[in-house]
């Protein structure tokens, strides 16, 4: 099986690619006008740090929330539960803001 070849980086205004699937700890997907970023397993400074990219990217596109599922999530350090309240004030730039899964 060949691999893909590697994503351009985080794309403006598409939420469901904002953050490249193969390689990040952050499952994004759309529900009509909800953004759901999942964290799965680890929510370290890294997986932190793409949160943020991805909640940044939705908050910036035509939607109305985004919604941050935690329930894969096995572990995290201090600077993953950073980036969740970073997430916080990106959300409150939305009709419906962020909301937690």
């Amino acid at each position: 099986m060949s691999a893909a070849p590697a994503s351009p980086g985080p794309a403006v205004g598409r939420c469901d690619t904002s953050v490249d699937r193969r390689q990040s700890p952050i499952a994004v997907h759309t529900e009509g006008r909800t953004v759901v970023l999942a964290v799965v397993q680890r929510l370290d400074e890294a997986a932190g740090g793409a949160l943020l990219d991805a909640a940044s990217a939705a908050a910036d596109a035509d939607i109305e929330r985004v919604d941050v599922d935690l329930r894969s999530l096995e572990s995290f350090t201090p600077e993953g539960a950073r980036a969740l309240a970073g997430c916080r004030s990106l959300g409150a730039r939305l009709p419906q803001g962020l909301h937690y899964r």
